[in-house]
């Protein structure tokens, strides 16, 4: 996640509820899992955008998950994200987006490894680099 620019939302695999849009699940998600909450009177500006779609196998898993990839605009003032889920997530940090494509393979989850590696998308707020 970037802050004060543009926001990935879904780098997690999003499990739809029945009916769901993308987007509207990404909104779900990231109030559950970090505490921040997307549209009027929230912390992240809608309209959200779904920039991908990929594939990824990931074998350690035994797992092929579908995995949209969602943005959001992030104004000044988001708070920091919290830690709801620590028995699914060791946590959130906020990083430019330079530097999540410096990382190496290992330290990214699959499928947002995938997403960063296909390399066809820069978020139109760079953010801090």
């Amino acid at each position: 996640m970037e802050q004060s620019g543009t926001i990935l939302v879904g780098v997690g695999v999003l499990v739809l509820e029945f009916g769901e849009r993308f987007e509207e699940t990404a909104i779900r998600e990231l109030a559950e899992e970090t505490g921040i909450a997307i549209g009027e009177n929230a912390q992240v500006v809608a309209p959200l955008e779904t920039v991908d779609v990929l594939g990824t196998v990931m074998p350690e898993e035994k797992l092929h998950a579908i995995v949209p990839f969602v943005c959001a605009y992030v104004g000044a003032g988001c708070p920091e994200p919290e830690r709801v889920e620590p028995h699914k997530c060791a946590g959130w940090e906020w990083m430019a987006w330079g530097a999540l494509k410096a990382m190496d393979d290992t330290e990214l989850f699959g499928p947002l490894r995938d997403f960063v590696r296909k390399g066809e998308w820069e978020p139109a707020h760079p953010g801090r680099e």
